[in-house]
């Protein structure tokens, strides 16, 4: 009787695990949503080399997307020689005018670092599963849940539901914070931060990363060299990165005397607009989103230039806008303006964002730019440091806390209705599995759409 009586006593909490649970679903859904589904774009700050004399043997050696293609180089002996040269005039300008085009690889290669980080985080699940199950069975401190008053009960002994919760979740939860402690204080200081690497590897390939979480709200990754060009062989980088060494360059910050590359950015309404007609159409395209059905196509029996393998091209529209758009962010952040810039420079296609640090009340609590700020500015925006990288909550290493209450919760809820410890770590397990597959797969596609590259070139 009193067993019946204390079942009956845990089914409220069994129904709060339930509805904690579903509620914390909802949220991860959510946080994956926002995640892989913002728009970016990576800003491409190198600028052509100019050829030598003999030019043509110079542009062979360089490597690049937009370079001569064995069809122009060729087309000389072949029929239609005008016209071909016609074509090639308009489709490759720069070498017309004597420069080399600038390689999109660097872009592709930064595309897949990013790529690599989604689903980086600092707490291992494996470590943490391991190490629960390696407390609660093989040291038996399941024991000390069961129904008796005090020590550890017998094998048999039905277990105290409220008990196996606290004692499970307070190890999973200490387990994690341990993790977080030797990543934050050892690892990520003396051993690798990823996340931080990549802030350094744009400003090596020239190549900064603009993040638009929201309609008007971001972060803004800088990365534009202090080099001349970021194209260069080994020796030369090795010169660049040893000038920067001795101090005999710019900082790499947005602003000249800073060092800081990372900002929360708020949007100015024309930017936004400026941002979307670039885009507008581009994703959209009857060309792009033919994805693996389209694929699947051309392979069929009969269908046109059928191929097992290989890249499609994204619209030359979409190119051209995106061309566009990388030329007008290169103009519009080349020059921020620092804090006591004239409030009534407000319009224009030259207006700069405004570039300052953070007060105290939005250091603290995130707190954005007040309602003044951003009226006496009207068209301009207003990027504010972010020493901190607030930018991670883009990835699953800014959400580390959100996952692990999602597999403490996991776990509980299985455990619950379970009482079995291996079946509850295999639950917690494929789920924390499932959610970074889906994360990685959707953020890759997202990647790949706003970027207009191929999904097979993000590997």
């Amino acid at each position: 009787d009193s067993y019946q009586l204390y079942l009956g006593a845990a089914m409220p909490f069994n129904t709060f695990i339930v509805v904690a649970f579903v509620a914390k679903v909802l949220h991860i859904l959510d946080l994956l949503h926002i995640q892989t589904q913002h728009d970016l774009y990576f800003i491409d700050w190198e600028q052509p080399r100019s050829l030598s004399k003999d030019g043509d043997e110079e542009a062979g050696t360089t490597g690049g997307t937009s370079g001569p293609s064995s069809t122009e180089l060729s087309s000389t002996g072949r029929g239609g020689k005008k016209e071909k040269n016609k074509g090639n005039k308009e489709r490759y300008p720069l070498q017309e005018a004597g420069l080399i085009p600038v390689s999109v690889w660097r872009t592709i290669f930064v595309a897949n670092e990013w790529v690599k980080l989604q689903d980086v985080r600092a707490i291992s699940m494996e470590i943490t599963l391991i190490g629960l199950l390696f407390l609660m069975r093989g040291l038996e401190m399941e024991d000390y849940a069961r129904l008796i008053p005090a020590g550890m009960g017998e094998v048999g002994m039905p277990f105290h539901t409220l008990l196996r919760f606290a004692l499970s979740s307070s190890l999973l939860l200490s387990i994690c914070i341990v993790q977080w402690l030797f990543r934050w204080a050892l690892w990520e200081r003396y051993v690798k931060d990823r996340i931080w690497q990549f802030v350094d590897l744009l400003a090596v390939t020239n190549v900064s990363c603009l993040l638009l979480e929201e309609r008007h709200f971001g972060f803004y990754l800088h990365g534009r060299s202090v080099h001349d060009h970021a194209d260069a062989d080994m020796a030369q980088l090795n010169a660049n990165l040893k000038r920067e060494e001795e101090g005999l360059e710019m900082l790499r910050g947005f602003r000249q005397e800073s060092t800081v590359q990372t900002f929360e950015v708020y949007l100015s309404p024309r930017v936004r607009q400026r941002y979307d007609a670039a885009f507008s159409g581009a994703l959209d395209g009857p060309t792009y989103n033919r994805g693996r059905a389209g694929r699947n196509r051309r392979r069929e029996p009969g269908a046109a230039n059928p191929r097992r393998r290989g890249f499609r091209a994204a619209p030359e529209e979409g190119v051209q806008r995106h061309r566009e758009l990388n030329r007008f962010l290169m103009q519009y952040l080349g020059t921020p303006t620092t804090d006591g810039a004239d409030p009534t420079n407000r319009g224009g296609e030259g207006s700069r964002p405004i570039v300052r640090r953070k007060g105290y009340w939005e250091q603290l609590v995130g707190m954005p730019p007040g309602g003044d700020e951003i009226s006496s500015y009207r068209d301009r925006s207003i990027f504010l440091e972010d020493a901190s990288g607030r930018f991670k909550r883009l990835l699953l290493a800014g959400r580390e806390w959100d996952m692990v209450l999602l597999a403490a919760l996991t776990y509980s809820i299985i455990d619950v209705f379970a009482a079995n410890t291996f079946v509850a770590v295999f639950g917690t397990y494929a789920m924390d599995v499932g959610v970074r597959a889906v994360r990685a797969e959707l953020a890759t596609r997202n990647i790949a759409a706003k970027t207009l590259l191929d999904d097979r070139f993000l590997l």
